[in-house]
């Protein structure tokens, strides 16, 4: 727009503006609508259309003054102002210089007060008033010495803005450069944690290293990946895990001797001390020679970090480049801060792995004691002759059903058998032929209890007792005359019985509701004399009492 006005082409510039005024006002830009008014103003100032030109200039400063503008309102007054004065409106002209002396009001502007004083000098000098001329020239004079010193300062003060200018220049190259070393420890930490948390997150080793290989293959150049652990007391180095080529090895390659020349995990174990090769070329201050099986290619950039824990080295990591130098400065800040945690995830596995192990052991060895103890305990309650329930177990029984703080309204059931003429059988066939005669009685009582879930107990010598709590009347009778025709039927021979050719039992049943002053000798006392009762009667019989 200003390339037309000055070029003399006024129509195209007026057409610009009208397009310009319509962006202003679609972005609200009222300083922009005033600006295009006072280039209007000039464009028919240089027309000689002074009235168009004074009507955009009034506009524009109205317009300033409206938006508070400091920047471009006194270049409208000089523009109007100039209007006038080619006009001889001297008297408007000195009106509108006041004008704008009211609206600078002490703004430092050597400029706009030389302009000022220059117009009031001429206006003057027009109207014939020489003297008043002559003042407003030397004012004019005394106002550019101080702006032609003021420009000197503004000189001096941009060289040396320009040389602080410099100054910022190399201090902000210093802070970018220092920006950037912890933009990369940032992301060096950022890698690393995330790592270390995966290290963290399980007592697996397989585990571990796997999510270790898989974070390293992302963060760094990685061609080969191991970890091997050291067995002190075997002198050889194990690898739990070896990638190469993308081939995974795992614990399949041969088991490395700690004295080996020819491998550098052997070395960085044995002198205690990590390897950074850049160059294959430098090999030699290491190992003797290289073993390549099961591997063919040869890697030119090797790291190998000794995994240590309160001193003691437990094995080593290794990182493997094909290309020479590969590894960087952030690469290995990353492989230095997650080899710590490595090696504790390493210990704390060892250790997991130990006490598993241990746990392990000392269960089995809790079940063959729990074993023990239930054979002991299964002995020290039971009969060895009939393999019913003892007198022992019978006694703990009773002392759990009267340790209960409340007995009163609970039933028990009780049978006692007992071997008619036993003694009379002793005294004919032995006694050996005794312990196998009750040895059959009590293993037929026990086949009768069991199918009805109800315990039996040796009693002592030819006695037997039976309890149940459940057991109505009727029930009770019926497996009383069970067990009495069962041991029967087991046609053991008794030629000294009056009543029978075989051995025969008599039976007393007693079904008592408990009192709390009751006891275990009360309940026996009771079903013996339901016992005494079948003996009295003729025996080989079933009493209810």
């Amino acid at each position: 727009m200003l390339i037309f006005t000055e070029i003399g082409d006024s129509t195209s510039a007026l057409n610009f503006l009208v397009k310009s005024d319509d962006i202003s006002r679609e972005i609200n830009d009222k300083v922009g609508i005033a600006y295009n008014d006072m280039i209007r103003g000039r464009i028919y100032c240089k027309k000689k259309d002074y009235i168009n030109a004074e009507k955009y200039f009034l506009r524009s400063i109205d317009l300033f003054n409206k938006v508070k503008d400091g920047v471009y309102i006194f270049e409208a007054y000089d523009n109007y102002i100039e209007l006038l004065i080619i006009n001889n409106r001297l008297d408007e002209a000195e009106s509108i210089i006041k004008e704008a002396y009211r609206v600078l009001d002490g703004k430092e502007s050597i400029i706009t007060e030389i302009k000022l004083e220059k117009y009031l000098a001429i206006i003057n000098y027009k109207r014939g008033n020489y003297k008043e001329a002559v003042d407003k020239y030397k004012s004019y004079d005394r106002i550019y010495d101080v702006y032609d010193d003021h420009v000197l300062k503004m000189r001096l003060l941009a060289v040396e803005t320009k040389f602080d200018i410099i100054k910022a220049q190399k201090e902000r190259k210093r802070i970018e450069r220092y920006n950037k070393e912890l933009e990369e420890k940032h992301d060096v930490f950022l890698t690393a944690t995330e790592i270390i948390k995966e290290i963290n997150s399980s007592l697996n080793l397989k585990d571990v290293v796997a999510k270790v290989h898989h974070h390293l293959k992302i963060a760094i150049p990685l061609d080969v990946f191991g970890l091997a652990l050291y067995s002190k007391e075997k002198g050889k180095i194990n690898y739990k895990e070896y990638v190469e080529g993308g081939k995974r090895y795992g614990d399949r390659l041969k088991p490395i001797d700690i004295n080996s020349r020819k491998n550098f995990t052997a070395y960085a174990i044995r002198n205690n001390k990590d390897i950074h090769l850049r160059t294959m070329d430098d090999k030699s201050k290491y190992v003797e020679d290289i073993i390549l099986e099961p591997f063919n290619k040869i890697s030119e950039t090797v790291i190998f970090k000794r995994l240590v824990f309160e001193g003691e080295i437990l094995g080593v990591l290794t990182v493997q480049s094909y290309e020479k130098d590969i590894y960087d400065r952030r690469h290995t800040a990353i492989i230095d801060l997650i080899t710590p945690y490595l090696a504790i995830a390493v210990n704390n596995s060892i250790k997991s792995h130990n006490l598993e192990k241990e746990i392990k052991e000392r269960e089995k060895a809790e079940e063959k004691l729990k074993e023990k103890n239930d054979i002991l305990r299964e002995i020290s309650n039971t009969d060895n002759l009939t393999t019913l329930h003892n007198r022992h177990y019978l006694n703990k029984i009773m002392d759990n059903l009267f340790g209960i703080e409340n007995i009163k309204g609970k039933n028990i059931n009780l049978i006692m058998v007992d071997i008619d003429f036993f003694k009379e059988y002793n005294d004919t066939y032995g006694h050996i032929a005794g312990d196998e005669a009750i040895s059959k009685i009590g293993r037929k009582i026990k086949e009768i209890c069991e199918k009805n879930c109800i315990d039996a107990f040796r009693y002592g010598g030819d006695e037997f007792l039976i309890i149940d709590y459940d057991y109505s009347l009727n029930e009770l009778r019926a497996l009383g005359e069970k067990v009495n025709r069962e041991v029967e039927n087991l046609k053991i021979n008794n030629l000294k019985s009056p009543i029978s050719d075989y051995i025969t039992v008599s039976i007393g049943i007693t079904q008592v509701e408990l009192e709390n002053e009751c006891n275990q000798d009360k309940l026996i006392k009771k079903v013996d004399n339901a016992l005494y009762e079948s003996k009295r009667i003729g025996k080989n019989k079933v009493t209810f009492l």
